[in-house]
């Protein structure tokens, strides 16, 4: 396979999924994928070569040229030959998945054309429709660890969450966001603000219920009070308390 950005492509689906889906093996898929990036030179360089011009932003089309083929002169040590060897051990890993259409489809062609083309007008257009994508692309995105993008994650992330909680309310459906691309500080503030409305969606309830239900209203009052934000369990804690505020709604 000549276009690395297929594959790199792939790899970052499978880590949006595995964070969403919580799935092990697909962790440790992306895990493997990271490994042999770090291990082999030629796959790293090519990786660094994709994520470098996905996320450039570079209105003039001079300085754009300049540092697209400074970029892909990184490359030009490795045989094509050798390069496609590298990239077909890589895309055996997810020889099982299906490689759908995607964003960044079209620039990632026009880099494996950068990187393999041996015709000159084959390398010009594709240089072209790449300084274009420099040149439009005015706002960087933001990206997880390993240069996932933080929409890719927010989409996977929306869609579970949705079919998971279809009855909660949207402005608790765009929370996900905040799971998703927020910081420390906003999710500390997520996390608190959503057990505030869990206690006074308790205290509510406590006021006409039977004796029966007040205790296991009190239980999950208490059992909130001592809750404290912790950055690390956050995902699975911020689901709990929003599937809890979920049954209390009904």
């Amino acid at each position: 396979m000549k276009n690395f950005g297929k594959i790199k492509n792939t790899f970052n689906t499978i880590l949006a999924e595995a964070i969403t889906d919580k799935d092990e093996t697909k962790k440790s898929l992306f895990k493997s994928y990271i490994k042999i990036l770090k291990e082999n030179k030629i796959l790293k360089t090519q990786f660094d070569i994709y994520t470098k011009i996905e996320k450039m932003v570079e209105e003039n089309q001079f300085k754009a040229e300049k540092k697209i083929n400074r970029i892909i002169e990184s490359i030009r040590e490795f045989e094509h030959k050798a390069i496609i060897e590298a990239n077909k051990k890589l895309a055996e890993l997810i020889s099982d998945k299906e490689i759908e259409n995607y964003k960044s489809e079209e620039l990632h062609e026009n880099i494996s054309n950068l990187i393999f083309s041996v015709d000159v007008d084959t390398y010009v257009d594709s240089l072209y429709e790449t300084i274009e994508y420099t040149k439009k692309n005015t706002i960087k995105e933001d990206v997880k660890g390993n240069g996932v993008p933080n929409e890719l994650l927010a989409k996977l992330a929306v869609d579970k969450f949705n079919d998971a909680y279809t009855e909660l309310d949207e402005s608790t459906k765009k929370a996900v966001k905040v799971i998703v691309e927020g910081n420390d500080e906003t999710k500390e503030s997520l996390f608190n603000n959503t057990i505030k409305e869990c206690i006074s969606l308790i205290n509510d309830k406590l006021k006409d219920s039977e004796i029966n239900i007040k205790e296991s209203l009190l239980a999950a009052k208490e059992n909130l009070l001592d809750r404290i934000y912790n950055n690390n369990t956050f995902e699975n804690d911020i689901a709990k308390i929003l599937n809890l505020k979920n049954d209390l709604n009904k």
